[in-house]
This record gives C-alpha cells, structure tokens and sequence, in this order.
C-alpha cells in the first residue's frame, strides 16, 4: 500500500514507472516513518538522493535529553529505504555504520537526513547519509550496504 499523502507527487510517479507489481503489498513509507513523523523532502533522481525530516520529539530521548542514538538511526534507515526503492529494485540494509558528531536537543526541533545512492554493484547497493540540524551542521553521518531481494 503506497500512503500517497506522505510523499511527493515526483516520488509517487517514480515507484509507478519502476515495476509497479514488486511494490504491491508493499508498506510505502513504512509505519515506523510514519510514527516518527518522518516527512519527504526533495528527490533528486539525477543526484540518486532523497531527502527526509524527521522531528526532535520528546518520546525519542534518551537520559541525557538528546535523541536516542537508535532513533537517529532510524531515521536514517527510513531515509535510505525509500531511496534504494525509488533507485532500484526492492533491497534489505545488510549493513548501516552510523558516526555520531553532536547531540541532538529538543531546541533543533527537527533534523535533515539526506541520503545518496554513490555505487551499485550487481545485487549490492551502497549509499551514505548525513544528518544536519536547520544551520546545516553534521550531526551524524552514515554508510549503508543493501542488498537487492529480487
């Protein structure tokens, strides 16, 4: 099921043109973005990037008062995901590295994940993720390695 609302009409038309019957009975964006209250930015299908907000919620930090490590995580990976399927056939995360910079506060209100495909090499894909604040500081940074299921 494609929840049209969450993404952009640009994004829509892309999951359309590729191999409409391998996303059916797919969750697209999945439940945990939606519960995060992920939102999609801009795609760029020349640049093979995605970009996604996520925002700073109270539910999401840890002792100290910053957004929990696997919540950024998280983000990440739902930014990721939707770009390995708008890129390439339906793939699985086989690896995510993720390099904490700065904490993440409640002040930030919401971070910025972007995400590029850099490489694909037969059925493996691999990608790298940053996450900023609104001034555009690096929070975080990623590498993932997927794996194409079909």
């Amino acid at each position: 099921m494609i929840h049209k609302e969450y993404l952009t009409k640009e994004i829509i038309d892309e999951l359309e043109k590729r191999n409409p019957e391998i996303h059916m009975g797919l969750e697209i964006p999945p439940a945990v973005f939606i519960d995060m209250k992920g939102s999609v930015g801009q795609f760029s299908k020349s640049e093979n990037s995605l970009v996604c907000y996520f925002p700073v919620l109270e539910n999401q930090l840890n002792p100290f008062g910053n957004m929990q490590g696997g919540v950024i995580s998280a983000a990440i990976d739902n930014t990721i995901g939707p770009l390995s399927m708008l890129v390439a056939d339906p793939s699985v995360t086989r690896h995510l590295e993720v390099k904490y910079k700065r904490a993440i506060t409640p002040e930030m209100e919401r971070i910025t994940v972007t995400a590029r495909l850099f490489k694909q090499d037969k059925k493996f894909l691999f990608f790298t993720s940053s996450v900023t604040d609104s001034e555009g500081n690096v929070l975080a940074t990623a590498k993932s390695t997927h794996f194409i299921i079909v």
